[in-house]
C-alpha cells in the first residue's frame, strides 16, 4: 500500500512536468506467480499443474544450449475463447501505473518456442504458432490507442515483421548495436523507419560496461573509428541525441495515442 500511495504521487509529479513514464511488462509468468495459480486452465500444466512445455529460446551463436527461461506456457487456443480476457486485464492493471507499456519478446506472439519441461537445456525446443493477428485485434478494439513499444530484438522472421507493421506498435533500435562489425546493421540511425523509438543502449546492459568487458572490443574500436572506448560511449550518446532529433520520432510522440 505505501508503495502504491508513493508511487501515484511521484507519477503525478512526472505527469506535471510533462514526462511520461515507460514501464516493462514480460511476454511471460512465473510458474509460482499468483497469475498461473489463480488461472491454471490457461497455461499449458498436467494435471498436478506442472508444466507441460516450458518458454525459452534455440540454441544460436551466442548460446549452444540455448535460453531455458522455465515460464509456463500459455494455452492460446483457451485464451482466445476467453477474447484474451486474462491478457486485457493485465495490461488495464499496468496502464494504472504507466503512461506507456513495453512488452517484451513481442515476437512470442507470432510464434514461441517450446522446451519439454525438466530438459536441461533448449536444444529440444520446437517453435509453435503463436495468436498473432487475432491477439493484436482484440487488445486494439479494448484499448484502441493503446501505447504500446513492442520489443522485436533478436532472430525475427518476416511473419514477425509483418504482425509488427499490421499492430502499428512502434518497434525498438539499438544505437549501441550499430558498432557491431561483424555484420551488416539495421541498427544504424539512417535505416531506422519512422516508426520506432531508438535506445542508445540495451536496457539490460549499460553501454560503459559493454564496451569495456566484450570480446570484440577490437571491431567496436574499429567500427567507431576511435582509440578510446570513452570516445566510443561518448559518440554512441552523441549520436543518440541526432537520431532522436532527425532520423525517428522522438519518444513522447511515439507513445502519444
Amino acid at each position: 500500500l505505501l508503495f502504491y500511495t508513493q508511487w501515484k504521487k511521484l507519477a503525478a509529479y512526472a505527469r506535471a512536468h510533462n514526462v511520461k513514464i515507460i514501464g516493462d511488462i514480460p511476454i511471460y509468468v512465473a510458474l509460482d506467480s499468483a497469475d498461473a495459480w489463480a488461472n491454471p486452465k490457461l497455461f499449458l500444466l498436467d494435471e498436478e499443474d506442472r508444466p507441460v512445455l516450458v518458454a525459452g529460446c534455440p540454441p544460436d551463436a551466442f548460446t549452444a544450449d540455448g535460453q531455458l527461461w522455465g515460464n509456463p506456457l500459455y494455452r492460446w487456443d483457451l485464451m482466445q475463447e476467453t477474447g484474451f480476457q486474462w491478457w486485457k486485464e493485465r495490461l488495464s492493471g499496468s496502464f494504472e501505473l504507466y503512461d506507456c507499456l513495453r512488452i517484451d519478446h513481442f515476437r512470442g506472439f507470432e510464434s514461441y518456442y517450446a522446451i519439454p519441461y525438466g530438459d536441461k537445456t533448449a536444444r529440444n525446443g520446437a517453435w509453435q504458432k503463436g495468436p498473432g493477428k487475432a491477439f493484436v485485434d482484440s487488445i486494439k478494439e479494448a484499448f484502441p490507442d493503446i501505447p504500446i513499444i513492442a520489443e522485436d530484438l533478436g532472430y525475427l522472421t518476416p511473419e514477425v515483421r509483418a504482425l509488427l507493421e499490421y499492430s502499428g506498435f512502434p518497434g525498438m533500435k539499438i544505437l549501441q548495436f550499430a558498432f557491431d562489425a561483424r555484420e551488416k546493421s539495421d541498427y544504424i540511425p539512417f535505416k531506422y523507419p519512422k516508426n520506432c523509438v531508438v535506445y542508445s543502449e540495451y536496457p539490460a546492459i549499460s553501454a560503459g560496461n559493454a564496451v569495456q568487458c566484450t570480446k570484440y572490443d577490437e571491431q567496436l574500436l574499429r567500427s567507431a573509428g576511435s582509440a578510446r572506448y570513452g570516445s566510443i560511449v561518448a559518440s554512441t550518446r552523441i549520436l543518440a541525441h541526432l537520431a532522436f532529433q532527425r532520423n525517428v520520432q522522438p519518444v513522447l510522440d511515439a507513445i502519444q495515442p
